[in-house]
């Protein structure tokens, strides 16, 4: 028996070794799963860290992150493994943020 996995509007989890939509598996591959959703892992996916609630930051709040594997971000800059972030919010607006699986968070606060 399988069970289902659901996530509300304010989780995550990182698929390790997906199936493609053809059935293939990806090895070594992760794939970011973001809530509101409900799924069936295929034979031989797995979560990475289980179900992970994501972090809201509010005024003056930050994470700092470490890049667990190098990539390439969505303006083409290349980013090395174990590479350190800060991300600070300074507004009066609440982010809602999901963390990248290229990405760990070393301090929620």
């Amino acid at each position: 028996m399988v069970n289902i996995t659901t996530l509300t509007n304010r989780q995550y989890c990182v698929v390790l070794d997906p199936v493609d939509a053809k059935g293939n598996p990806q090895f070594g591959r992760k794939k970011l799963m973001k809530g509101e959703k409900s799924f069936f892992l295929m034979p031989g996916e797995r979560l990475e860290k289980g179900i992970q609630n994501i972090y809201i930051l509010g005024e003056d709040e930050g994470l700092i992150l470490k890049a667990v594997e190098g990539f390439v971000d969505s303006v083409r800059f290349h980013h090395t493994y174990y590479t350190k972030y800060l991300i600070i919010i300074l507004s009066h607006n609440i982010c809602l943020g999901y963390c990248s699986c290229l990405l760990d968070i070393i301090n929620p606060n």
